[in-house]
């Protein structure tokens, strides 16, 4: 049998899992769902999405929106899935370098890249392209170094982590503590050590960047995250119920699912041959489900389901490394995780988004069919009247998908009148305002136009020179 490297099989593991996560959903791939805060990374539209800094600090991601030019989606779509891919198979061809059966590596990478937690992220598919950029790098970086450069290697990977989407420094952590040649428990010890004061240290620095740039040390967490910041121990008791989701008995339930999680780990680990692994394993998982507690202990904010990737991950890797030249491991991949997470993306993809994607598409060929020339276009009536649309988060989305589709310029009209404008907007929220303040001049401009449209009038309708009025009630 010819011999194969282990960086071989992450390029093959990785073109497999590409071409079955892309391959199934094919239909998908060719015009992928873009959640609505998303379209400011695809057009992309940085100025609109500096807010983010200021609310979140994830100043890579503003980095990535600052390359001045568009990817067509299923071009960034397809990166953003290879990257993921690329990481996840670097991982897996690495803990199964020394297996005899390559089948193994692909099948492991593949159960790895199916998380049905980054089946979600990839609503925001272009804005994951920085994101699984950084892992891909952290990740082949951690593969080729010894335990000395590992920990050298840290600080700098999750620091990136941490700038572009924070959960993912559980991931790297994940991985270091899988593939470091060492063979003690030390090791895995200054490996966590390192990891939890290059957290610390990257959290503060992308404060001290919100300083330099915004004025403020730390972050404005926005409305919609519900935050409800502890302040006192009655504060810290409602929201450790919080984390539990308010359910009876909250934070018994909450120490309940920690522990289960940490003792099936370590059970794991019982029964493997590579014990040191599993119990290093063990202690990442439990290291990172205790920031992410502390952190939705003192800010209230509860951690949606989405950034909890790292959790498959570190619970794979305790299963893979368990008997990485055995039969278990090869077992506990097939019939456990790789069905499992298919399920999940499956799970993922409900039929209402491509109903919403298809129509959407045959009113953009209406339109661009009807006024070819036409450079903005009108929605009048309220969004309810598509009942497609449910699955958007903000009107916005539905106009952005639009200007998407015809690169026109497309304003939403809804009926009734606006609540008023706040008279000086921060200068970080000035490019939103200036966006409505803009929307808001054209449904003025145009309205009267729209409402002497005879009642039997095809929409779409050209109400003026370059302007397409569409009628959503009707």
């Amino acid at each position: 049998m010819v011999a194969i490297n282990w960086q071989t099989r992450a390029v093959l593991a990785a073109g497999l899992s590409l071409t079955l996560l892309l391959g199934v959903w094919a239909d998908w791939a060719a015009d992928p769902f873009i959640r609505n805060d998303d379209y400011l990374t695809f057009f992309p539209a940085p100025d609109l999405l500096y807010q983010n800094t200021l609310n979140e600090g994830r100043w890579l991601n503003q980095v990535w929106a600052w390359r001045g030019f568009q990817i067509p989606a299923p071009w960034a779509y397809a990166i953003a899935m290879g990257l993921w891919c690329l990481s996840m198979s670097l991982a897996a061809a690495k803990v199964f370098a020394r297996d005899d059966a390559p089948w193994r590596t692909l099948i492991a990478a593949a159960a790895l890249a199916t998380a049905p937690q980054w089946a979600q992220l990839m609503f925001w598919f272009n804005i994951q392209v920085s994101n699984a950029a950084v892992l891909a790098v952290s990740i082949a970086a951690l593969c080729i170094a010894d335990q000395r450069r590992i920990l050298w290697i840290l600080p700098a990977a999750v620091t990136a982590a941490v700038l572009s989407y924070p959960t993912n420094a559980f991931i790297i952590l994940a991985v270091a503590l899988a593939v470091t040649p060492a063979t003690g428990m030390g090791a895995r010890w200054a490996i966590c050590g390192v990891f939890l004061v290059s957290l610390l240290g990257a959290l503060a620095l992308s404060m001290g960047i919100n300083y330099a740039a915004h004025g403020l040390f730390g972050l404005v967490l926005p409305d919609w995250r519900q935050a409800a910041v502890a302040t006192d121990l009655d504060g810290l008791v409602r929201n450790i119920d919080r984390l539990a989701g308010g359910a009876p008995g909250g934070v018994a339930a909450v120490v309940v699912a920690v522990v289960a999680v940490i003792v099936l780990t370590f059970v794991i680990a019982l029964r493997s041959d590579r014990p040191v692994q599993q119990r290093g394993l063990a202690l990442g998982l439990s290291l990172s489900l205790l920031v992410l507690a502390v952190v939705t202990v003192i800010s209230g904010v509860l951690v949606p389901n989405r950034s909890t990737g790292f959790i498959w991950v570190f619970l794979f890797l305790a299963a893979a490394t368990s008997a990485a030249r055995g039969r278990l491991s090869a077992a506990i991949v097939m019939v456990l995780f790789l069905p499992t997470g298919l399920l999940g993306w499956w799970l993922q993809f409900d039929p209402a988004f491509e109903r919403y994607q298809e129509r959407t598409r045959a009113l953009a060929t209406e339109i661009q069919t009807e006024s070819p020339e036409a450079d903005l276009i009108v929605l009048e009536g309220p969004l309810s009247a598509w009942p497609e649309t449910d699955v958007i988060m903000e009107p916005l989305a539905f106009s952005w998908r639009l200007q998407h589709l015809t690169f026109a310029k497309a304003v939403h009209c809804p009926p009734g009148i606006s609540p008023p404008l706040p008279p000086e907007p921060s200068l970080v929220e000035a490019p939103r305002f200036e966006l409505e303040v803009a929307r808001r001049a054209a449904c003025q401009k145009h309205r009267a136009a729209i409402q002497a449209l005879p009642a039997d009038q095809p929409d779409p309708a050209e109400i003026a020179p370059g302007v397409v009025a569409v009628r959503l009630a009707r």
